[in-house]
């Protein structure tokens, strides 16, 4: 007979990994409440729980909205997959059900009830942006070197609607790869444009996207909405991978007083050996002078000429 451990079986699996998980729960539960109870009753969340009591009339439930609010942070802070695994987790450990505020002698609120939580942030997304906005502004006061250094790329945010019916329940979502995988992954959803600071590895600014913008387009105007936002955002440099590289991307850096690092896109071609770059990129002819700048194409991006030919030089 098999051991049990050999078993295929999913059930045993799951089983297995919430042992562990309790095991490690127990031995570490009383420092890792305290620690969630501090950064929960930290957080700059004062004119979001006010704006919160606003949406009431959105959540007939009987539930009162912060502890809701604090249930639902708890999910992205412990990394859970879903509401499903939120609700088990609030019915096993009661030290997460005091943090978030839960009346103890109530039944817990169910997944209809979350759901319709959810659905309210959504259609307020300013406050929950507001809420995000003054925690990055006090990030920049207490960490220091914070936006020195910022970094921009995409990722997908996975959509629950089936791409396979006639009527989808969410009709802005569509298929995306990621451009320079080898082994292209479609994934059905959105885009997330996230715009970080390097050092710290911490969101600065964000923009949800249809999945069929091309990335090369969103750096400019997330570099704008932090710019907007935030008085002290002046970056040194501006990193990107190779699918934000066009000619009026590195323009616009420039000219916002930083230094731009992204990724040149190949063409698959031998490299023309009459024009070289010089360490800002700048090209340059086989005279290694710099080529005069006659715009920009938003296609293929910027365009040069070699100054003998413009008439500047013999």
């Amino acid at each position: 007979m098999n051991h049990p451990v050999t078993f295929n079986d999913t059930a045993n699996v799951a089983n297995r990994q919430h042992l562990i998980g309790e095991a490690h729960d127990r031995r570490n539960g009383d420092n890792a409440s305290e620690e969630l109870k501090a950064l929960i009753s930290h957080l700059p969340d004062e004119q979001l729980r006010h704006d919160l009591q606003r949406m009431k009339r959105h959540l007939d439930s009987g539930y009162l909205m912060e502890p809701l609010w604090r249930a639902y942070l708890l999910s992205f802070i412990l990394n859970m997959d879903c509401t499903n695994d939120l609700i088990r987790r609030l019915e096993r450990h009661s030290d997460l059900v005091e943090i978030c505020g839960f009346d103890m002698d109530k039944p817990l609120p169910d997944r209809r009830t979350f759901d319709r939580f959810i659905c309210s942030l959504a259609s307020h997304q300013d406050i929950v942006e507001g809420f995000f906005d003054r925690i990055v502004d006090q990030l920049a006061k207490r960490l220091p070197d914070f936006g020195i250094t910022v970094a921009i790329d995409s990722t997908s945010v996975k959509s629950h609607s089936n791409p396979n019916k006639k009527d989808r329940s969410d009709p802005q979502a569509d298929f995306m790869v990621k451009e320079g995988n080898i082994h292209k992954v479609w994934r059905w959803g959105f885009k997330l444009q996230l715009l970080i600071c390097t050092a710290w590895e911490l969101p600065i600014a964000f923009e949800v996207t249809h999945a069929r913008e091309a990335d090369v387009t969103q750096l400019i105007p997330l570099l704008n909405k932090a710019k907007n936002k935030f008085s002290w955002f002046k970056p040194w440099h501006v990193a990107a991978d190779k699918g934000y590289d066009a000619g009026y991307n590195y323009k616009a850096i420039y000219d916002s007083g930083s230094i731009p690092i992204i990724k040149m896109r190949g063409d698959g071609k031998k490299a023309d050996a009459r024009y070289t770059l010089d360490a800002t990129g700048m090209p340059h002819c086989q005279a290694n002078l710099p080529l005069l700048l006659l715009g920009h194409d938003k296609k293929k991006g910027m365009k040069y000429v070699c100054p003998a030919k413009a008439g500047k030089l013999e």
